[in-house]
């Protein structure tokens, strides 16, 4: 009942109006971004850089991130052998104890 009341008072001040041009401003850069995400995922795929889900199940991925996350954070506390690149290694310990638990289950 008073949110009409407490935007009729926006209004008169003009907020309203900067709200809306800040959002058209927003959408313009959102848009680009999207546009950029697209070209860049697309880009990627087509040079091999992204695997399908049959390749790396989703558990292995999550756990990955879970490791990279880790280590990140431990970065960020203690800066010791940083790289500007951090290639993806072939299978970390932890996940191949994870794929071997995985093999397994299913025997």
């Amino acid at each position: 009942m008073h949110a009409p009341l407490f935007l009729c008072s926006l209004q008169n001040c003009g907020f309203v109006a900067v709200l809306i041009t800040l959002i058209r401003e927003k959408i313009t850069l959102l848009v680009l971004s999207v546009i950029s995400c697209l070209i860049t995922f697309f880009v990627q795929q087509h040079g091999g850089a992204v695997t399908s889900i049959e390749t790396l199940s989703l558990k292995a991925r999550v756990a990955n991130e879970i490791v990279v996350y880790t280590n990140y954070i431990g970065k960020m506390i203690w800066p010791l052998d940083l790289a500007v690149l951090y290639p993806l290694r072939e299978c970390h310990p932890d996940l191949k104890a994870m794929e071997k638990h995985e093999q397994y289950r299913q025997t």
